[in-house]
């Protein structure tokens, strides 16, 4: 796409640069204010037969554009850093890359959530199986945060943490528990219906499920 536009500069450039040399054959030129939206003002414009010729000094500082005069031929090379940035403001919701990294960190911090699940209701001896789903809900976790882009992305990576911060509470209370427990014992089901912070994980479990896929930020108390 720059490339492309580089190359419409260095057409219109074709043009202008010939005419420039004729300048004293055809008259006075009318002279124009060039105004670029979002810049400002950006120096004259000469008006010649109908054809409008820009100041090139002029409008290349006002929109950061870098000239090189080269013997035969002038390069501009547009701000592609700019471009990027005026692109994401405009953007609303969630990037997609974010949206595919979050979904994939959901679905470990689910894998994780049930492995807790079975050192509680089946008394699962924990062990370096369970810090594997912890390891790998952590990871996917990191990878979001890279690829966080817009505001939204931003404030639904919050979300993301606040759960994962919440597992890990779950994790170790559940492995504490197991530990002070005698063998044969189990938390079982109603051990857990009972605990506040697993209802408030299973809560936005499900709540971050739906909120991604609708594609729009929402916020739940559930998540915090």
């Amino acid at each position: 796409m720059t490339r492309h536009r580089n190359f419409r500069f260095l057409m219109v450039l074709g043009l202008c640069l010939p005419m420039a040399g004729l300048l004293p054959a055809q008259g006075t030129p009318a002279i124009k204010a060039l105004e670029v939206k979002g810049y400002g003002v950006a120096g004259a414009v000469l008006q010649i037969n109908g054809h409008y010729y820009p100041g090139l000094a002029a409008l290349a500082r006002t929109t950061h554009i870098s000239v090189a005069f080269h013997q035969k031929q002038v390069m501009l090379t547009l701000p592609v850093a700019n471009e990027a940035a005026t692109t994401g403001q405009d953007a609303q919701g969630f990037s997609t890359v974010f949206l595919t990294a979050s979904i994939r960190q959901l679905e470990d911090a689910m894998l994780w959530k049930e492995g807790i699940t079975k050192v509680i209701k089946y008394n699962a001896p924990p062990g370096q199986w369970l810090d594997n789903y912890r390891g790998r809900a952590a990871e996917s976790l990191q990878l979001a945060s890279v690829q966080a882009a817009t505001a939204s992305d931003a404030a639904a990576l919050q979300l993301l943490k606040n759960q994962f911060n919440n597992l890990e509470q779950w994790n170790n209370n559940a492995v504490t528990a197991q530990q002070t427990m005698n063998g044969t014992e189990t938390l079982g089901v109603s051990g857990m219906k009972d605990d506040p912070l697993f209802m408030r994980i299973s809560d936005c479990s499900k709540f971050l499920g739906a909120m991604l896929t609708s594609g729009v930020f929402a916020d739940s108390p559930a998540c915090h």
